[in-house]
């Protein structure tokens, strides 16, 4: 049966969408009543209408605000699978019309139909850029030296169609949610500016110039300056691009060793943990079998400069601490917590602006938390599913492609003599770890063996023994 209502006076002082509000939910709300309504007069609807809205000639209907970047978003697979799409319509604030979907493309009330324009796909080596040099912050421990960018990429894209417009897009993976128009961006092709370390995604939107309606979306395109990787919780983590200690000219993505007591190559320097630089990171410094007493240390913790320890390396069997007890030296490089975000420390000795990276951020570039600290993440013979890919390149592991990791060796706390290299390594943390079975005072690390085992902030050794340190970014 029909029911019809009309509404009265005092009904039609209500604000008008509050009664069509009010109407949907009713029949939402209320199955098997099938009604019709006038909203804004007392006449009665016409037999084809399920509703229709009276203006007061001072107000109107207004459709939901999308720009053609927001209506794309929403323009999933999915989106497009659904028969109940169709129909769908928005305000397009970018063109200045009203939009619906028709099940297979976007039609503007504006503008007749059109055949969007037609953009090349991207080879692979088109979408992503890796750009580094030796007098980027990332790759130089000299900051004395000018922050000079490298060489840009030009991004280009093909596309074709009538009378074609142009507008490229671009957000910082970490501080944007979404893309933003690059003012001045308005051809096919785009020279990149350097802005900071970081990653940064592109896309160019292709348009008709008489009917902006219809458009075309490029592929994105990633360029990273610097050098760095994903997280699990998809962030960007910026790395210096050299461990502390290595020769800032060399590539840091291929290895180069010119032996275990030189570190000035891509291997770098072997700090005992909670020191600064004072020489005794050196490769080539000497061991003393004597550990620091507390008059060896000067107020901030570190040997002193009189002290006959000062620039050596302190090892010596069964030591587990380069100094006398733990407590000393137990916040040098952090502050006690194993959050993600550490602070730095004052005995921190990374270069302004970088810190020594903390066990979850190192846990983060292989996969998410643990459930349980000690795991071992084997990845022979069938890879788990891990944040980056992992390639072992024969003395190294190489993180997605922004990021490589040298087996850097490591210099043993009982008596100064270096691992094998070529093989793993250890890096250390700003944590100091405290678990049930494990020692009191053991520090975490991130440790690699060939292309066998990841070991994702779970390993853990005195702070007596030499690693090498890879700094990330304040």
């Amino acid at each position: 049966m029909k029911t019809t209502k009309t509404q009265n006076k005092l009904a039609r002082s209500k604000p008008l969408w509050r009664q069509a509000i009010a109407f949907l939910a009713f029949l939402v709300l209320t199955p098997g009543i099938y009604a019709q309504v006038t909203i804004g007069s007392d006449k009665e609807p016409e037999s084809f209408s399920v509703l229709e809205l009276i203006s007061n000639k001072e107000t109107g209907l207004r459709m939901p605000h999308l720009t053609t970047i927001q209506r794309n978003d929403i323009t999933t697979p999915a989106f497009k699978a659904k028969a109940e799409a169709k129909g769908l319509t928005i305000y397009n604030t970018t063109i200045g019309c009203l939009e619906f979907w028709n099940g297979t493309e976007w039609i503007s009330a504006c503008e007749p139909s059109c055949t969007a324009p037609v953009i090349e796909p991207l080879e692979d080596t088109e979408k992503r850029y890796v750009i580094w040099n030796p007098y980027m912050p990332a790759g130089t421990m000299d900051l004395s030296k000018p922050v000079v960018p490298a060489p840009a990429p030009t991004l280009s894209i093909s596309a074709t169609g009538t009378s074609l417009t142009y507008q490229w897009y671009y957000r910082n993976y970490n501080s944007e949610k979404k893309f933003l128009p690059v003012y001045g961006a308005t051809s096919d092709t785009y020279q990149v500016k350097f802005e900071k370390l970081g990653l940064y995604q592109y896309k160019c939107v292709v348009s008709e110039a008489d009917n902006p309606s219809c458009s075309a979306e490029s592929d994105t395109i990633e360029v990273v300056w610097g050098c760095g990787a994903k997280t699990y919780d998809d962030r960007w983590l910026v790395f210096m691009c050299h461990n502390l200690g290595a020769d800032p000219s060399l590539d840091p993505f291929t290895w180069k060793s010119d032996g275990d007591e030189v570190g000035f190559d891509i291997k770098g320097d072997l700090y005992q943990w909670g020191r600064k630089a004072d020489g005794h990171e050196k490769r080539t410094s000497p061991v003393v079998d004597e550990i620091a007493s507390v008059a060896d240390l000067d107020g901030e913790n570190q040997v002193k400069v009189t002290s006959d320890k000062y620039g050596k390396f302190i090892a010596g069997t069964n030591f587990s601490s380069w100094t006398v007890g733990f407590d000393p030296i137990l916040l040098n490089w952090g502050d006690g917590t194993i959050l993600m975000d550490v602070p730095k420390a004052k005995n921190d000795p990374c270069p302004e602006g970088w810190k020594v990276p903390s066990l979850l951020q190192w846990q983060s570039i292989v996969r998410g938390p643990e459930t349980a600290f000690g795991t071992i993440i084997s990845l022979i013979p069938t890879p788990p599913v891990l944040v980056n890919k992992w390639t072992w390149t024969g003395n190294g592991v190489e993180i997605g492609d922004a990021l490589y990791l040298p087996a850097a060796t490591t210099r043993s706390g009982n008596n100064g003599k270096f691992s094998t290299g070529g093989y793993g390594s250890t890096y250390w943390s700003s944590n100091n770890w405290k678990y049930p079975g494990r020692a009191a005072n053991v520090f975490g690390t991130f440790g690699f063996i060939s292309l066998a085992s990841i070991y994702p902030a779970d390993h853990y050794y005195y702070p007596v023994n030499g690693f090498p340190i890879r700094c990330i970014q304040e």
